[in-house]
This record gives structure tokens, C-alpha cells and sequence, in this order.
């Protein structure tokens, strides 16, 4: 196993040269997430009204026990009164839709969703070519959103690939609908099962976009296959590389916790803003470089630590 640092001290080395042109290609990347989550913060307290607290008072209602010995009424009653309960949170839904301008939250959000996968594809291209020492601009990295369509189509085929390793767990979820005596039990098995389930499929499938940009050859099933290939035996490692992100990930949260007054939220938005895009770059770049070793280059533990002592590669580490 080649440890997590090996593969954060290339990335950062390899970003480092390139910083102003990685920024301004991560910048596009983002910027379909950026759009939403900022009509979404504007319209933050309707959010809350029309949909999360309705919908909180529809999981209340379901996660509650339901008694061993039921009667026909009582189960009548629970029936009716959860029909009056989801009409009356689908009526808020729509009026917030309809009437609240939630159409347009909507509209955002799924521009979003499809926008994103095309738009990170120069990402992934000029953080290979960076990887490999190739000389980066901007137009060169925007010449990847060729692309883009078939990146939409491997993120759509990947997400569904996923929903489907997720299904033995959303059905022990369904099935305390139908063994009282275990519902308090089944829901949270099936969800343990399904999280389990949906993270060993997404890092299954995590260097299919990488593989994307570095064949384009590929079909969409071939780039997950070689992704598959590689993560058969070396799933944890993957994992143990994402997670090792999580202090920077806890930091640039923390940020937002400092805003006291509207000058402090606009400060502290623009560094999270701005620590979110080099966190995604850097995270990029070490998933580059683990695609590099094991998927191209076949290293060993022992030739990428001697590699790592090498006296010219540069030694720069975030961490």
C-alpha cells in the first residue's frame, strides 16, 4: 500500500507550477454549484417553511413505532392520518413551487446536476496534464469540454450503477413497513446497509472520470471497467486517501462559524469559497496521481517511496 502522502506530495507538486490556470479552470468547474447554493441560501427561511419542516413532520411521523398489536382502526387511523400528513406537505411543496418562485430553485438545481459533469471534465484534463509536465492554458484546458457529453452520460450511468448496489438496503428499509415487530430495527439496518453498499460501488466507480480524460477512446462501461480493475484490491486505499482530506475539509467548515456581522459573512463566504476550489484541486490532483501509479504505471509500494526520496521532486505538502 503506498501511503496517502506520496500521492498528496505529487499532487501539490504537480498544482503548484500551474496554481493561476488550475484556479480559473476549477473556478468553471464550480460554478455550477456556486449559482445554486447561492439561490439557495438567498431563499433559505421559504426553503425551510414550504419544505424541510413539513418534510421533518413527515419523518417524525414514520419513524415512529408502530404497536405490536394493532387494531383495525388504530391502523386505519395511522393510514388516514398519513395521507393528510403527505397531502399536506406536497401542497406546500407545489405552492412553493408554484407560487414562490421555487420553480426557479428547481430549474438551477438541475442545471446544476447536468452542467456539473461537463464542466469539471478540463479539470480532470489539466490536472493529468499537469501530473505528466505538460504545459497548461486556459484554452487548451477548455479544448477537454469535448468531452463533456460523454461525461454527462458516465455520471448518469455511474449514479445509477450506485442506486443499484443501494437497493438491498432501501428494501430492509421498505420491509418495516410490513414487520412491525422489527421497525424500529429494519430502518436503520437497511440504511447502514445501503450507505455501506452506495460507498463501495462510488469508489468502485471514483477513477472512471480520470480514465474519461486519459482514453477517450473508451466507452462509458469501458472507463468504469478499467476504474473496476484498478479498485478491486485497492478500495480501502482509495478511501483512506479521501478520508485523509478531512481535516481541510473540517477547517474550511469552520470558517463560516466566524461570520458575527455582514462583513464578516462576506469575508468568510469568499474564503470558503476560495478554500473549497483548491481543496477540490488538491483532491483531484492526489486522484490523479493514484490513477497514474496503479492504473499507468503499475507502481509498488517500494518503487513509489524510492521514487518519494528521489533528491529533484519537489517535496511541497499541504499537510
Amino acid at each position: 500500500m503506498i501511503p496517502s502522502f506520496v500521492f498528496k506530495r505529487r499532487a501539490w507538486a504537480a498544482i503548484k507550477p500551474w496554481l493561476q490556470v488550475l484556479v480559473v479552470i476549477g473556478l468553471l468547474a464550480a460554478l455550477p454549484g456556486l449559482v445554486y447554493d447561492t439561490a439557495v441560501q438567498l431563499r433559505t427561511e421559504d426553503v425551510t417553511t414550504y419544505v424541510l419542516n413539513p418534510a421533518q413532520d413527515v419523518l417524525e411521523f414514520y419513524a415512529q413505532p408502530i404497536p405490536e398489536e394493532l387494531t383495525v382502526e388504530q391502523a386505519e387511523a395511522m393510514l388516514a392520518e398519513a395521507d393528510t400528513m403527505m397531502g399536506a406537505f406536497t401542497a406546500s411543496v407545489m405552492n412553493f413551487i408554484r407560487n414562490e418562485g421555487g420553480w426557479l430553485l428547481l430549474l438551477l438545481g438541475g442545471l446544476s446536476t447536468l452542467l456539473s459533469p461537463v464542466v469539471t471534465v478540463p479539470m480532470h484534463g489539466a490536472l493529468l496534464d499537469a501530473h505528466r509536465k505538460k504545459t497548461l492554458t486556459i484554452g487548451g484546458c477548455l479544448g477537454y469540454l469535448r468531452l463533456g457529453g460523454k461525461a454527462l452520460l458516465l455520471n448518469i450511468w455511474m449514479a445509477l450503477r450506485i442506486w443499484v448496489w443501494m437497493l438491498p438496503g432501501m428494501a430492509l428499509m421498505m420491509a418495516a413497513l410490513f414487520v412491525p415487530a422489527l421497525s424500529t430495527v429494519l430502518p436503520w439496518v437497511g440504511f447502514g446497509a445501503s450507505m455501506v453498499l452506495g460507498i463501495r460501488a462510488a469508489l468502485h466507480y471514483g477513477l472512471a472520470p480520470i480514465v474519461l480524460v486519459d482514453k477517450p477512446e473508451l466507452s462509458v462501461n469501458g472507463c468504469i471497467r478499467e476504474s473496476w480493475q484498478v479498485m478491486r484490491t485497492r478500495k480501502m486505499e482509495y478511501f483512506m486517501l479521501r478520508v485523509s482530506f478531512i481535516f481541510w475539509e473540517l477547517l474550511i467548515s469552520l470558517v463560516m462559524y466566524m461570520a458575527v456581522n455582514q462583513v464578516m459573512l462576506a469575508v468568510c463566504l469568499t474564503i470558503t469559497m476560495m478554500g473549497n476550489l483548491l481543496l477540490t484541486l488538491y483532491i483531484g490532483g492526489a486522484t490523479v496521481a493514484f490513477w497514474d501509479a496503479y492504473g499507468v504505471q503499475h507502481e509498488t509500494p517500494a518503487s513509489a517511496m524510492g521514487v518519494e526520496r528521489h533528491p529533484d521532486e519537489p517535496g511541497d505538502d499541504l499537510n
